[in-house]
Parts: structure tokens; C-alpha cells; sequence
């Protein structure tokens, strides 16, 4: 695939994967430490985080549910630039997490808004107990969230395609993770 100029690779699949490892490792430790006879519920934050998602629960030591869930935090500007809106809205079907302990995936945190509205929502409605892995940790030094378990940190504003992650709805397929030059000015 034939990709365009101002994509500079930042994160290869390989170191990906050994990534993807690390923290399935860590949450599987987690998950062991309680003896709560309920599984883990896993929920992906669609539809970027699906790919980080499926990749780790392959990782994870332990049986777990799955409950996906669909959030929008950004909106598109007319040129095409995503804006983050000031509240989340969260969409998700036939789950109860009562009484249960909740792992939020999810590509990227950013501001931290997505999986801080997720983590108190899920609280609220009777999680007992809710974790986040996010691949990419966005440290803008105004940090209002930090997931539990992060595979990279990038302290740049340069906006991330690949794996999941888009550029004005294409490339989300690339196996690897790129920077797009130029981007997050802001």
C-alpha cells in the first residue's frame, strides 16, 4: 500500500506485539490477585480500539467477557480536523456490569476525557472495580486521566494513523503505527 509522504513510522508491529504482551501479562497478574468467581468484562472502545482490543485479549491468561462499547468524543471540523467535544456520549447493548470488575481498551488516551467518563460510568452504575489500557498515552502535562496500563507514552502532538487509528477515515488497516507530520498544532 502506497502511503503518503508526511506518514513517519513510529511504532513497527514487532514492538507492537511484545507491547501487546507486556501488558496482557500485567492483566492477567490483575485478574489472578481477586478471587471474585465472575470473569473480567473487557470492553474495546470502538471503533479505534478495536485492533489494540483484539490483539491483547489473546495475550490475557485468563478467560474474560467481552462488551464493546461506542463513544464520540471528537467531532470533524468541515476542513476535516477532529475537535474534542466537551462531554463523551457512550453507547453500549446488553451488559450488566453490576457487581463486576470492568477493563476499559482503548488506542489512545488523549486528554483522558473518553476513558475517565467510561471509568465513572461504569462505577456509577455498579462496577465494583474498573481498570484502562490504553497503546498510546498523549502526555499533554495537563493529564486529567492516566490509564492502568499504558503500552507507550508520546509526548508530541503530531497525530498517530494505523492500527486502528485514522486519518479522515482511511488507513485504520496499517499493521504498523505512523505519525502524520504536520498535524496537532493545536
Amino acid at each position: 500500500m502506497k502511503l503518503p509522504n508526511e506518514f513517519t513510522l513510529k511504532y513497527d508491529k514487532e514492538k507492537i506485539d511484545s507491547t501487546c504482551q507486556r501488558i496482557g501479562s500485567e492483566i492477567t497478574d490483575w485478574i489472578r490477585k481477586t478471587d471474585e468467581s465472575k470473569e473480567v468484562i473487557v470492553i474495546p472502545v470502538l471503533r479505534g480500539g478495536v485492533f489494540f482490543f483484539t490483539d491483547l485479549v489473546r495475550k490475557i491468561d485468563e478467560s474474560i467477557e467481552v462488551a464493546p462499547v461506542r463513544t464520540w468524543a471528537y467531532s470533524r471540523t468541515d476542513s476535516g480536523e477532529g475537535v474534542l467535544n466537551s462531554d463523551v456520549k457512550i453507547h453500549y447493548n446488553d451488559m450488566n456490569p453490576a457487581g463486576r470488575r470492568i477493563l476499559l481498551v482503548d488506542d489512545i488516551c488523549d486528554s483522558g476525557s473518553t476513558l475517565e467518563a467510561l471509568s465513572a460510568y461504569f462505577l456509577n452504575i455498579g462496577a465494583t472495580e474498573v481498570r484502562s489500557a490504553a497503546l498510546i498515552k498523549r502526555e499533554l502535562g495537563n493529564d486529567k486521566f492516566q490509564p492502568d496500563y499504558v503500552g507507550f507514552s508520546y509526548s508530541g502532538k503530531e497525530w498517530f494513523v494505523g492500527y486502528g487509528m485514522n486519518s479522515k477515515d482511511s488507513f485504520r488497516n496499517l499493521p504498523d503505527i505512523y505519525l502524520i507530520e504536520g498535524t496537532g498544532s493545536k
